[in-house]
């Protein structure tokens, strides 16, 4: 990384066997998230900062988390999983 101009400019380079592209701009979104937040929050530490948007916190904590279902309230947890090991032995569970 480099300054030049007021302008903060970098490169990334990255073993691509371990992350995808995707992966990398999710990561430098983050960090550049943090660069953007420092100049309000000096006294704080940055592992104090919010990586996640708004939109990335409401993605995670709520979007992905409607894993609501139903199932027999009147049988316990281990009579249920023991009923689906009977069901499907060969499956992994998940």
């Amino acid at each position: 990384m480099f300054e030049h101009d007021n302008q903060l400019y970098g490169s990334l380079k990255y073993n691509t066997d371990l992350f995808t592209q995707k992966t990398i701009e999710g990561f430098l979104n983050h960090f550049k998230r943090i660069l953007q937040l420092l100049p309000e929050h000096l006294d704080s530490k940055i592992s104090e900062l919010p990586l996640l948007s708004q939109k990335e916190q409401q993605q995670i904590l709520n979007d992905w988390n409607q894993t609501q279902s139903e199932y027999p309230k009147d049988q316990c947890i281990h009579n249920l999983f023991e009923k689906q090991v009977d069901q499907s032995p060969d499956a992994i569970a998940s």
